[in-house]
């Protein structure tokens, strides 16, 4: 578990996802190693915005190398590149909000409601 748990400086939510990754990872509940996991969850959006672009549009391929340039263009707009390097519960809940729309297109809307209920409760602190 974290040492130090300051709820003054980040809400819990992030210090629960650190204690499980620090379960896996020591010294995951670190600064550091917040904004490591923080920034892997950034990237981890790439993937997802690859599948959403593959769901929306007709002619998209996966394989072709031009669209995962244009997955990591769409994940680097200023507000996620910005927030994908702190320890802020911005990267987590636009990746859980992402997945379920996908998931939502997908033609699965209770798991999707699952996901967003999950991404509103991990953004909102005051729960």
């Amino acid at each position: 578990m974290c040492a130090k748990i300051r709820y003054d400086v980040w809400p819990p939510h992030s210090y629960v996802l650190a204690a499980v990754a620090n379960f896996f990872v020591p010294g995951t509940c670190s600064v550091v190693g917040m904004r490591i996991l923080n920034a892997i969850i950034g990237l981890a959006t790439v993937p997802v915005i690859a599948a959403l672009l593959h769901v929306l549009r007709t002619p998209y391929s996966l394989r072709d190398p031009r669209h995962w340039v244009e997955a990591l263009a769409i994940s680097l707009f200023p507000m996620a590149h910005h927030y994908a390097f702190f320890a802020y519960t911005d990267t987590s809940s636009t990746f859980l909000v992402l997945f379920g729309l996908l998931w939502a297109l997908r033609g699965h809307p209770a798991f999707s409601a699952l996901v967003r209920l999950a991404a509103h409760a991990y953004k909102s602190a005051r729960l």
